[in-house]
């Protein structure tokens, strides 16, 4: 493998659990060959059964990197915040490297529970119209006679904020067609006119997060030197619209 002939690797790691609650545990490693290219590669993707103490993940990385032999070679191990791979990566002796993705979404998912009686009602919304068909045809036949694009109502995951946006991003863009069914059907709307000043605030400075977040997620380049200016640049961001907010 071409990982063997580089004179440094970096490795991340990650671990998830299924649907079928069977925890997975996977490791990248990511390159330069003998042209200068970057290279990212996927060593393994394992389901993991032992218990996640930070002993039983550095042995299991050790041991991944040596199938390839590229145990000398190491320069970081890229992890999420958690302790016990904090502590695992530590037991390998490598520099650690925290995600810096990761990190912005704990800081996002923290932001997002001062707007959570917001949120909830559109996820209540969202819920509704995906569980009654009827409710659903209605939307989409108030679409085509407003000559609206067809869109879906799309639902969010708890654990992802950027599902977050792009729900909140995609009830606004319905908002007239959304308004006008739930009336036709008679139903209580429950979005009032400050919710919706608050979601399409929470669009305008979530985008923010979701571009930096895409930027820092590229395969084919390096991102460790965006990132101070990347925070720098949604500091600025954050207090030119406070300003704007407060000259209003």
């Amino acid at each position: 493998m071409m990982v063997q002939n580089a004179e440094a690797v970096c490795i991340a790691t990650g671990s998830w659990t299924s649907i079928n609650n069977d925890n997975f545990v996977a490791v990248t490693a990511h390159f330069f060959d003998i042209s200068l290219e970057i290279n990212s590669t996927l060593f393994e993707c394992i389901k993991f059964s032992e218990r996640h103490t930070a002993e039983n993940l550095s042995e299991q990385l050790i041991d991944i990197v040596k199938n390839y032999n590229i145990e000398n070679k190491i320069e970081a191990c890229t992890t999420d915040n958690a302790a016990n791979i904090v502590a695992a990566v530590r037991n390998c002796n490598w520099r650690r490297i925290s995600c810096f993705a990761h990190t912005l979404n704990l800081i996002v998912q923290e932001a997002l529970r001062e707007i959570h009686a917001t949120t909830g009602k559109v996820k209540s919304i969202v819920e509704y119209f995906k569980r009654c068909s009827h409710a659903l045809s209605m939307l989409q036949t108030t679409q085509e006679q407003m000559t609206l694009p067809k869109l879906k109502l799309i639902q969010d995951v708890a654990i992802r904020w950027n599902s977050t946006f792009a729900m909140l991003r995609r009830i606004l863009e319905l908002k007239e067609a959304l308004i006008s069914t739930l009336a036709t059907l008679q139903l209580e709307n429950n979005i009032t006119i400050n919710d919706w000043k608050v979601i399409e605030k929470a669009v305008e400075i979530l985008k923010t997060f979701l571009d930096v977040t895409l930027e820092v997620s590229a395969e084919k380049s390096i991102t460790i030197p965006k990132v101070i200016p990347l925070v720098k640049i949604m500091k600025k961001k954050l207090i030119n619209y406070q300003l704007m907010e407060i000259c209003r």
